[in-house]
């Protein structure tokens, strides 16, 4: 899979998602932690399944925007798509929205 990001030079983009998603499939404490461990200032219970807040997901929906965009970018790009242009500018405005704090 590295070679294919490699091919659009986007071989950091791949390493930086592998090593995020890493600690979760191959269960870091850090991952069970968050996962299986509920703690609050009287108590530490160990639960089968812990919901997960909205916001513990946010910098997973940004990273998936964000790898998003670049791909079409660079499809765009090498195909030479009447397109790209309007591409462009829509990652211009995911771009300015994830700065503004709006989506991350």
């Amino acid at each position: 899979m590295a070679e294919k990001f490699k091919l659009l030079d986007m071989e950091d983009d791949y390493f930086f998602i592998y090593q995020m998603l890493n600690h979760h499939v191959h269960n870091s404490i850090n991952a069970l932690t968050q996962r299986h461990i509920e703690n609050d200032q009287d108590d530490v219970q160990v639960v089968y399944f812990k919901d997960t807040p909205l916001e513990d997901l946010e910098p997973y929906f940004g990273m998936t925007i964000e790898l998003i965009m670049r791909c079409s970018e660079k499809l765009h790009e090498v195909f030479e798509s009447p397109v790209r242009r309007q591409v462009i500018e829509l990652r211009e405005e995911v771009d300015a929205l994830r700065a503004s704090n709006e989506i991350n």
